[in-house]
């Protein structure tokens, strides 16, 4: 039992350390985010860290593994949630779209940004092991987007023919994009705006 009680206060201590440094790489960026102010936040010592992590970049694959099994897990579960409501693809994809600008709009001011995003910003602090994360998280967005965009395909056919790959990176393209207009013109109306946009786009190609 006291391993166990070890073990979990180690792994409560380590998501906390993760937490606080996504929290400050967010506002500051990953150059601007140092080891001593992530140490501070997080209310441990410098071995503290040390123990859980190698490296400022050991730490940085560890919250871009994370946050790209967060993002699958999510993105998942929002979509199953849409398929279970409705039976009509592009319904479940307009479902899923309006279920993600919820919850969007909900996390707004604790999560003001994407680590995806800012991590391809910094793309040269990182080795390739950490870029090839942040890639498998974006595709892993696609990949979703495209399987349903197929199923909406073997339903409605298409008034504008396109890529569905395109498609879908239409929709990574409009959260990303939204998220960073929305910073610029502090306007958190932005992002849910650009995704109804993306919504009355479905309808334009396949005549809802």
């Amino acid at each position: 039992m006291l391993d166990e009680t070890k073990g979990s206060k180690a792994s409560r201590t380590r998501e906390r350390i993760l937490d606080e440094a996504q929290k400050l790489i967010l506002r500051n960026g990953f150059s601007g985010t140092a080891i001593d102010t992530i140490i501070e936040n997080a209310h441990i010592t410098k071995g503290g860290f040390f123990y859980h992590f190698d490296s400022k970049l050991d730490l940085a694959h560890a919250l871009m593994d994370r946050y790209r099994k967060n993002d699958a897990s999510l993105f998942s579960e929002l979509m199953e949630r849409a398929r279970k409501l409705i039976d009509d693809p592009l319904q479940q994809m307009f479902v899923f779209i309006n279920l993600f600008s919820e919850l969007f709009a909900e996390n707004m001011e604790d999560h003001p940004g994407c680590l995806s995003a800012s991590f391809a910003y910094e793309d040269y602090q990182f080795n390739d092991e950490i870029r090839e994360l942040n890639r498998e998280n974006l595709a892993n967005w696609r990949e979703i987007f495209v399987g349903q965009l197929e199923r909406i395909c073997k339903r409605y056919p298409m008034a504008i023919e396109t890529d569905i790959e395109s498609v879908a990176d239409m929709l990574v393209t409009n959260i990303q994009g939204g998220l960073v207009l929305a910073i610029v013109h502090n306007d958190m109306e932005i992002p849910m705006k650009q995704l109804e946009q993306y919504k009355n786009y479905l309808r334009l190609v396949f005549q809802e």
